[in-house]
């Protein structure tokens, strides 16, 4: 008699398992799906200002108000870097660091095409971080990096102007 409570226990804790290997790889998908939709809706929220609280009388009144309040009053940048965070540790996005050896990222780099495209082109998932204190690195963060640092290697290695 305990022979068979001992394998229908074993092939319960099995079936388990397997189950819940299965809904973790699935939710994993939809995961991608909703944190690029959210990066994204904060990509064009960001047109309206730093500050997402509310402007006039009847916005205190609004739902998405309180939860602002209850998240303790994030910025949409705090909101988009979070955003960003999760789509790294899902593996949809990757990170770079990229030094240049010729030229330096600062003001007048802005007025090259070839940067400025690289940076605000097609690819709107690429989120470019910059240092004052050093001006020859940039981290880059997205996807399709590759094409990233193609574009900003063959600036650097144009000569200076």
């Amino acid at each position: 008699m305990r022979r068979p409570r001992f394998i229908v226990g074993i092939l319960t804790i099995a079936l388990s398992i397997g189950l819940v290997v299965y809904f973790r790889s699935t939710r994993d998908d939809g995961a991608v799906h909703y944190h690029v939709a959210r990066f994204n809706q904060l990509l064009l929220e960001s047109g309206r200002g730093v500050s997402r609280g509310p402007s006039r009388l009847r916005d205190y009144f609004r739902l998405d108000t309180l939860r602002w309040y209850l998240r303790g009053k994030p910025t949409w940048i705090s909101d988009w870097e979070q955003e960003q965070n999760a789509l790294l540790e899902l593996g949809y996005f990757g990170r770079r660091e990229i030094v240049l050896t010729n030229r330096q990222l600062g003001a007048a780099a802005w007025k090259d095409a070839a940067v400025s495209n690289a940076f605000f082109g097609t690819n709107k998932s690429w989120v470019v971080h910059m240092d004052d204190q050093k001006p020859a690195w940039v981290r880059v963060t997205g996807t399709n990096l590759d094409e990233f640092e193609r574009i900003i290697r063959s600036w650097d290695a144009q000569e200076g102007r």
